[in-house]
């Protein structure tokens, strides 16, 4: 967690922006000092392709001034949404409201295109069939309520 932690820093550094995870290639890293070092690191530098989304980054500990041990990093960035979701499953006839709503965190790679996005459109709104709580909501899934006179 602290070798994510000081990557991620390193990348914001660098301008990256939003919520983001890190894949690291092969294995999480992991360094093992002796114990008469202090239990920290520092990124030695990092490349940050946006295009690629792609990083490469010299982990040094305990310091850049004392590198004890390096490693070399590499990895893809993955880029993160919050999107709304149900906080609880709703049936055809139950009017949604505005507290009918959490969000959860996605990536952005897995977003679909007729993904809810701005939960405001569903407000007033009835699910067609069963609506499950914590799953992305799609617009055809919902309807106007029917009102019978």
């Amino acid at each position: 967690a602290t070798v994510e932690a000081l990557v991620k820093d390193a990348l914001v550094s660098k301008g990256l922006t939003g919520s983001f995870s890190l894949l690291f290639a092969g294995a999480v890293p992991e360094i093992v000092l002796p114990q008469d070092q202090p239990a920290q690191a520092e990124i030695a530098n990092i490349r940050y392709n946006p295009g690629k989304d792609v990083f490469e980054a010299t982990l040094s500990a305990p310091s850049i001034a004392n590198p004890v041990q390096k490693i070399s990093l590499s990895g893809q960035i993955e880029h993160k949404a919050l999107i709304p979701v149900l906080r609880s499953t709703l049936r055809n006839g139950d009017i949604i409201g505005p507290t009918d709503f959490e969000t959860i965190e996605v990536s952005v790679r897995d977003l679909q295109k007729d993904y809810i996005l701005d939960p405001a459109e569903l407000t007033g709104m009835t699910p067609r069939r069963l609506a499950s709580a914590g799953k992305p909501l799609r617009l055809m899934d919902f309807e106007n309520p029917q009102m019978v006179g």
